[in-house]
């Protein structure tokens, strides 16, 4: 084992040669040694409450994302057609792209 004196090394701080010392070198001895840790690798556990959290959440954005893309594509399918012909679905797409607070 080093001693206290090998671990310490003096550096000049300004031309008038003071110094500090500096620790270089952290002992092994913390709450967390060698054997505190595995010995082999395990899969981390995860809580099924979470998983099934993720899930819902996945599934309501990507329900999101296909509604936006299913009125993307009503907009490009009736693009320039008459109002007077699909009264009902002209105001289904205005009261779907206005804002509601």
């Amino acid at each position: 084992m080093p001693t206290p004196q090998g671990l310490i090394q003096r550096i000049p701080l300004l031309e008038i040669r003071q110094s500090y010392e500096k620790p270089t070198l952290q002992t092994a001895l913390t709450p967390n040694s060698d054997e505190s840790w595995l010995k082999e690798p395990r899969t981390a556990q995860r809580n099924k409450l979470w998983s099934l959290c993720d899930i819902l959440i996945d599934l309501l954005l990507t329900g999101c994302c296909t509604l936006f893309l299913v009125f993307a594509f009503l907009v490009r399918a009736f693009d320039g057609a008459q109002v007077e012909d699909n009264k009902t679905l002209a105001e289904a797409l205005t009261r779907a792209t206005t804002y509601v607070s």
